[in-house]
């Protein structure tokens, strides 16, 4: 299973280079998926099933696009999916960590250092995770800092998370919120830049 994942995203230097464990767990990559692997990348999926590509039943597939840059880690903890549209990059020496849920069809992530997310994460269509400005302001705070997604985390449509930020566990942010400071556990935010709507909130 190891092998044939590797020979589906990348050239057989991928396995000599890097490390691939994957432990009771299956990757299923689908053929619309553009795959970029380079040298020295860790790869762990553990008692999971990472889905790359995946569609709607009687939806056509969207380009998709799955990069893990050099020295980069990839660790799956609980099954998830990688809607097909996605466009995902682990960049040199960052760390992904996805511990169950999906990303519903054309989500962005941009990891540039760290970003996890927790389990039972759903992530609404068109919205964008990343931990890094790229450009950074003189005199100002560093451009990178890592994002923290809790457990049961529910995230609507064209949402944009930023850098540094952490989400509580069973919060919902709505959808078209832009969220660039840490959200409480169990509440609502929305609105640009997100803010407080409701508190002590369960959803299902």
């Amino acid at each position: 299973m190891i092998e044939s994942f590797l020979d589906r995203i990348t050239s057989s230097r991928f396995v000599r280079r890097s490390s691939a464990r994957i432990n009771n767990g299956v990757v299923i990559v689908r053929r619309t998926v553009k795959c970029s692997v380079e040298k020295s990348v860790s790869l762990v999926v553990e008692n999971a099933t990472l889905t790359i590509g995946k569609q709607w039943p009687g939806i056509g597939s969207l380009p998709t696009v799955f990069k893990l840059a050099a020295d980069s880690e990839l660790r799956i903890n609980g099954d998830f999916d990688f809607h097909t549209g996605c466009f995902v990059t682990v960049n040199t020496g960052a760390k992904l960590h996805l511990k169950g849920g999906y990303l519903n069809y054309r989500c962005t992530v941009e990891c540039f250092e760290s970003i996890t997310l927790g389990r039972n994460v759903v992530v609404g269509p068109d919205t964008i995770i990343r931990d890094s400005d790229n450009h950074q302001i003189v005199g100002g705070s560093s451009p990178t800092a890592p994002v923290l997604i809790g457990d049961d985390v529910w995230i609507g449509q064209r949402c944009i998370i930023l850098k540094g930020v952490t989400i509580g566990n069973g919060a919902v942010v709505s959808a078209g919120a832009l969220v660039n400071k840490d959200v409480p556990e169990k509440c609502i935010v929305g609105g640009v830049p997100a803010r407080v709507i409701r508190e002590n909130v369960v959803w299902k």
